[in-house]
């Protein structure tokens, strides 16, 4: 028995249970805010960066910048978008 719940197992264990209480309680604020429309992901993308994404046509480049493209659409930073 002693075997089977190594330090490693309870750290694992511990990681994903912490994990799951966030999700919850971000589920749970969000709920009492009466926000239902908000993306789960944060900031929605503007509509520069939402062209900007679906021009690129590589799947994992696209996966790789979309944090960033998030992230840049949070404090209104326009795409340049060359035409």
């Amino acid at each position: 028995m002693r075997r089977l719940f190594n330090h490693q197992t309870i750290k694992f264990a511990t990681f994903a249970a912490l994990a799951n209480h966030k999700s919850n309680i971000r589920a749970a604020l969000r709920w009492f805010a009466k926000e239902h429309d908000v993306s789960v992901r944060g900031v929605p993308l503007l509509a520069d960066w939402s062209i900007l994404r679906d021009r690129i046509e590589d799947r994992g480049q696209r996966a790789r910048l979309y944090g960033l493209m998030r992230y840049c659409s949070g404090p209104q930073f326009r795409a340049g978008l060359g035409q």
